[in-house]
Protein backbone atom coordinates (compact mmCIF):
# COMPACT_ATOMS: atom_id res chain seq x y z
CA UNK A 1 0.00 0.00 0.00
CA UNK A 2 1.09 3.52 -0.75
CA UNK A 3 0.81 5.92 2.22
CA UNK A 4 -0.85 9.18 1.17
CA UNK A 5 -1.73 11.08 4.30
CA UNK A 6 -2.72 10.43 7.90
CA UNK A 7 -6.08 10.17 9.60
CA UNK A 8 -6.52 9.97 13.36
CA UNK A 9 -2.83 10.18 14.10
CA UNK A 10 -1.19 6.84 13.42
CA UNK A 11 -3.55 5.51 10.74
CA UNK A 12 -2.04 6.32 7.34
CA UNK A 13 -4.31 6.76 4.35
CA UNK A 14 -3.43 4.32 1.61
CA UNK A 15 -4.36 3.33 -1.90
CA UNK A 16 -3.80 -0.13 -3.31
CA UNK A 17 -4.29 -0.87 -7.00
CA UNK A 18 -5.94 -4.20 -7.75
CA UNK A 19 -5.42 -5.89 -11.08
CA UNK A 20 -6.82 -9.38 -10.52
CA UNK A 21 -10.14 -10.69 -9.32
CA UNK A 22 -8.52 -12.64 -6.45
CA UNK A 23 -7.00 -9.36 -5.19
CA UNK A 24 -10.47 -7.80 -5.25
CA UNK A 25 -11.95 -10.68 -3.23
CA UNK A 26 -9.09 -10.48 -0.73
CA UNK A 27 -9.64 -6.72 -0.38
CA UNK A 28 -13.39 -7.36 0.04
CA UNK A 29 -12.77 -9.75 2.92
CA UNK A 30 -10.37 -7.35 4.63
CA UNK A 31 -12.66 -4.36 4.17
CA UNK A 32 -15.70 -6.15 5.59
CA UNK A 33 -13.66 -7.50 8.51
CA UNK A 34 -12.44 -4.00 9.40
CA UNK A 35 -15.90 -2.34 9.24
CA UNK A 36 -17.40 -1.31 12.58
CA UNK A 37 -20.49 0.78 11.79
CA UNK A 38 -21.84 0.72 8.26
CA UNK A 39 -21.42 -0.82 4.85
CA UNK A 40 -22.86 0.59 1.64
CA UNK A 41 -22.56 -1.80 -1.29
CA UNK A 42 -23.40 -1.16 -4.93
CA UNK A 43 -22.99 -4.08 -7.32
CA UNK A 44 -24.96 -4.81 -10.51
CA UNK A 45 -26.21 -8.19 -9.27
CA UNK A 46 -23.91 -9.40 -6.48
CA UNK A 47 -22.63 -12.21 -8.69
CA UNK A 48 -18.93 -11.33 -8.48
CA UNK A 49 -19.12 -10.98 -4.70
CA UNK A 50 -20.10 -14.67 -4.65
CA UNK A 51 -22.58 -14.15 -1.83
CA UNK A 52 -23.75 -17.73 -2.18
CA UNK A 53 -20.51 -18.94 -0.61
CA UNK A 54 -20.18 -19.12 3.15
CA UNK A 55 -16.61 -17.82 2.95
CA UNK A 56 -17.97 -14.56 1.48
CA UNK A 57 -20.83 -14.34 3.97
CA UNK A 58 -18.84 -15.08 7.12
CA UNK A 59 -17.35 -11.55 7.22
CA UNK A 60 -20.82 -10.02 6.69
CA UNK A 61 -22.28 -12.23 9.42
CA UNK A 62 -19.50 -11.23 11.82
CA UNK A 63 -19.99 -7.57 10.95
CA UNK A 64 -23.75 -7.65 11.60
CA UNK A 65 -23.46 -9.80 14.70
CA UNK A 66 -20.90 -7.38 16.18
CA UNK A 67 -23.51 -4.80 17.27
CA UNK A 68 -27.23 -4.22 16.69
CA UNK A 69 -26.48 -0.68 15.49
CA UNK A 70 -24.43 -1.84 12.50
CA UNK A 71 -26.04 -1.27 9.11
CA UNK A 72 -25.64 -2.81 5.67
CA UNK A 73 -27.30 -1.20 2.66
CA UNK A 74 -26.98 -2.86 -0.72
CA UNK A 75 -28.16 -1.72 -4.14
CA UNK A 76 -28.29 -3.99 -7.19
CA UNK A 77 -29.78 -3.69 -10.66
CA UNK A 78 -31.27 -7.17 -10.47
CA UNK A 79 -31.98 -9.47 -7.50
CA UNK A 80 -32.44 -12.72 -9.46
CA UNK A 81 -28.92 -13.98 -8.77
CA UNK A 82 -29.25 -13.26 -5.05
CA UNK A 83 -32.69 -14.90 -4.91
CA UNK A 84 -31.79 -18.05 -6.84
CA UNK A 85 -28.08 -18.63 -6.21
CA UNK A 86 -27.50 -17.13 -2.75
CA UNK A 87 -29.81 -18.81 -0.22
CA UNK A 88 -27.28 -18.14 2.55
CA UNK A 89 -27.40 -14.43 1.78
CA UNK A 90 -31.20 -14.48 1.83
CA UNK A 91 -31.05 -16.28 5.19
CA UNK A 92 -28.63 -13.62 6.47
CA UNK A 93 -31.09 -10.95 5.35
CA UNK A 94 -33.83 -12.70 7.29
CA UNK A 95 -31.70 -13.04 10.40
CA UNK A 96 -30.58 -9.40 10.34
CA UNK A 97 -33.62 -7.79 8.69
CA UNK A 98 -33.49 -4.81 11.05
CA UNK A 99 -29.88 -4.09 10.05
CA UNK A 100 -29.91 -4.90 6.32
CA UNK A 101 -31.68 -3.48 3.32
CA UNK A 102 -31.35 -4.60 -0.30
CA UNK A 103 -32.82 -2.31 -2.95
CA UNK A 104 -33.05 -2.38 -6.73
CA UNK A 105 -32.21 0.48 -9.07
CA UNK A 106 -34.79 2.25 -11.22
CA UNK A 107 -34.56 4.92 -13.89
CA UNK A 108 -31.17 6.48 -14.63
CA UNK A 109 -29.47 4.57 -11.78
CA UNK A 110 -29.81 1.39 -13.86
CA UNK A 111 -27.10 2.77 -16.16
CA UNK A 112 -24.39 2.64 -13.46
CA UNK A 113 -21.70 0.18 -14.52
CA UNK A 114 -19.21 0.39 -11.66
CA UNK A 115 -19.30 -1.39 -8.31
CA UNK A 116 -18.08 -0.30 -4.89
CA UNK A 117 -18.24 -0.73 -1.15
CA UNK A 118 -17.95 2.13 1.34
CA UNK A 119 -17.16 1.19 4.94
CA UNK A 120 -17.48 3.47 7.95
CA UNK A 121 -17.06 6.65 5.92
CA UNK A 122 -13.31 5.99 5.66
CA UNK A 123 -12.64 3.01 3.39
CA UNK A 124 -13.63 2.28 -0.23
CA UNK A 125 -13.26 -0.71 -2.50
CA UNK A 126 -14.11 0.29 -6.06
CA UNK A 127 -14.00 -1.04 -9.60
CA UNK A 128 -14.75 1.56 -12.28
CA UNK A 129 -16.20 -1.15 -14.52
CA UNK A 130 -17.88 -3.98 -12.63
CA UNK A 131 -17.20 -6.48 -15.40
CA UNK A 132 -13.43 -5.95 -15.20
CA UNK A 133 -11.10 -7.02 -12.38
CA UNK A 134 -9.15 -3.74 -12.05
CA UNK A 135 -9.97 -1.79 -8.94
CA UNK A 136 -8.67 0.28 -6.07
CA UNK A 137 -8.81 -0.14 -2.31
CA UNK A 138 -8.68 3.11 -0.35
CA UNK A 139 -8.13 2.81 3.39
CA UNK A 140 -8.36 5.58 5.98
CA UNK A 141 -9.31 8.05 3.26
CA UNK A 142 -12.39 10.00 4.40
CA UNK A 143 -12.39 12.33 1.37
CA UNK A 144 -12.55 9.49 -1.15
CA UNK A 145 -15.09 7.74 1.06
CA UNK A 146 -17.24 10.90 1.25
CA UNK A 147 -17.20 11.23 -2.55
CA UNK A 148 -18.13 7.58 -3.02
CA UNK A 149 -20.78 7.78 -0.29
CA UNK A 150 -22.32 10.74 -2.11
CA UNK A 151 -22.47 8.62 -5.27
CA UNK A 152 -24.10 5.81 -3.27
CA UNK A 153 -26.72 8.24 -1.93
CA UNK A 154 -27.47 9.44 -5.48
CA UNK A 155 -28.03 5.84 -6.54
CA UNK A 156 -29.98 5.04 -3.34
CA UNK A 157 -32.63 7.71 -4.03
CA UNK A 158 -33.26 6.06 -7.42
CA UNK A 159 -34.19 2.66 -5.98
CA UNK A 160 -37.18 0.70 -4.83
CA UNK A 161 -37.46 -2.23 -2.42
CA UNK A 162 -35.65 -5.19 -3.90
CA UNK A 163 -35.06 -8.23 -1.76
CA UNK A 164 -36.96 -8.68 1.45
CA UNK A 165 -37.05 -11.52 3.95
CA UNK A 166 -40.20 -13.59 4.18
CA UNK A 167 -41.98 -14.46 7.45
CA UNK A 168 -39.34 -16.99 8.46
CA UNK A 169 -36.39 -15.04 7.11
CA UNK A 170 -36.65 -16.68 3.70
CA UNK A 171 -37.87 -15.20 0.43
Amino acid sequence: MVPDDTLDGDLPASRQLLTRYDEYISAYAGLIASARRELDIFDPDGRQLELGRSSRLDPLFAFLRGAPTRRLRMVVHDTRHLETECPLFVRLLGQFAAQMEVRITIGEARRASDCFIVADGAHVLRRAVAAQPRGVLYENDPQTAANQRERFEQIWVATEPGLAPGPLGLS
